[in-house]
């Protein structure tokens, strides 16, 4: 009698595991057919900076930014400040020279030089002439664009 109990035991063991493995890998199919949720945004933009002036973007095409929607921010790549990145305030941002919430193809958008640069300590974290910057756009977490231009 104790081999059937046994081999009762070792059965429904089995059975558990094969099902486990079945619902693990049914879940694992299913989730790669779903697509993803997440849009995908198509921009081209082109920067330039006067140092101590402004940044001015360029929408040359693709999908119109809402700004409540993103996040901008500044990234120096080389220099003494090489790898600040920096959040920028967008109340102060204006586009074609009016303060808008929508950015789209043609439009120019500004951000004045010292709400585009953290403040530091004993003097600003920015790029100086001649020296590369970078302008970001997130929503959320997600990179959705970005373009490098030279401080003259």
């Amino acid at each position: 009698m104790t081999g059937k109990g046994l081999s009762i035991i070792v059965t429904i063991v089995i059975l558990t595991v094969l099902v486990i493995t079945v619902a693990v890998l049914l879940n694992t199919v299913i989730s790669k057919l779903i697509p993803s949720t997440k849009p995908v945004h198509n921009v081209q933009l082109s920067c330039s900076a006067k140092y101590g002036e402004y940044i001015e973007i360029y929408h040359l095409g693709g999908d119109t930014l809402y700004l409540n929607d993103v996040t901008i921010k500044t990234y120096i790549p080389y220099g003494k400040y090489a790898g600040s990145t920096y959040t920028v305030n967008k109340n102060s941002i204006t586009i074609n020279g009016e303060k808008k919430d929508i950015f789209t193809v043609g439009d120019v958008l500004k951000i004045p030089w010292n709400s585009a640069w953290y403040p530091g300590w004993t003097e600003p974290y920015e790029p100086k002439s001649g020296e590369e910057f970078i302008v970001e756009f997130y929503i959320g977490s997600d990179l959705i664009t970005s373009c490098r231009g030279t401080v003259s």
